[in-house]
């Protein structure tokens, strides 16, 4: 988990569920995993909770997107 940072990539594997092949940007790590999210035009963003065993890393760059604001999801 330490080659994670906020920024980073993953994508959802078998064990996320319905969340599976999703692309994620990483919002934050945790001990227990991420919180990422993807962003969904005219809707904002949707966050979801991964443990390792949920995702792969596609990448360790950083995203230069962003969660949005909540005044700007409006």
């Amino acid at each position: 988990m330490n080659e994670l940072k906020r920024g980073s990539i993953i994508q959802a594997n078998e064990n996320a569920g319905a969340w599976c092949g999703t692309v994620l940007i990483v919002d934050e790590v945790k001990s227990w995993g991420v919180q990422a999210f993807v962003r969904i035009p005219m809707k904002g963003d949707a966050f979801i909770r991964l443990t390792p065993e949920q995702f792969e890393i596609l990448s360790n760059g950083e995203a230069g997107l962003m969660p949005q604001e909540a005044e700007e999801a409006e």
